[in-house]
């Protein structure tokens, strides 16, 4: 928020996405990503604040006799794939917490 403002920016400071700039798929004004940065830089804050609890719930689900990893064509090769119920519940309450915190959420918010 020092640099930058939702409402405004300098000439050449433009956060804007316009599609088919520099191979773009979207189309974002100034204000839209200015707003998904922000979201996204206090996502991963709320996840590096938790990191601990997250890496213990890791732990949980990897060593779970519950949920048995399943060898599964990912579409980059076979791959070990392993629910992680514990984790995913943690993640969908810190994704919920930081969406109240900034209000509107742009962009997806699928958790994978």
């Amino acid at each position: 928020d020092t640099h930058y403002r939702p409402d405004g920016f300098d000439v050449g400071r433009s956060l804007a996405i316009v599609q088919g700039t520099d191979t773009s798929r979207l189309n974002h004004s100034h204000e839209q990503q200015f707003h998904f940065a922000r979201q996204s830089l206090m996502l991963w804050q709320n996840i590096i604040n938790d990191m601990f609890r997250l890496w213990s719930l890791a732990e949980q689900d990897l060593l779970s006799p519950d949920a048995p990893y399943a060898l599964k064509n990912t579409g980059q090769g076979i791959q070990r794939v392993q629910p992680s119920p514990r984790t995913y519940k943690a993640m969908q309450h810190i994704l919920r917490d930081t969406q109240s915190e900034v209000g509107a959420w742009v962009g997806s918010s699928m958790i994978h």
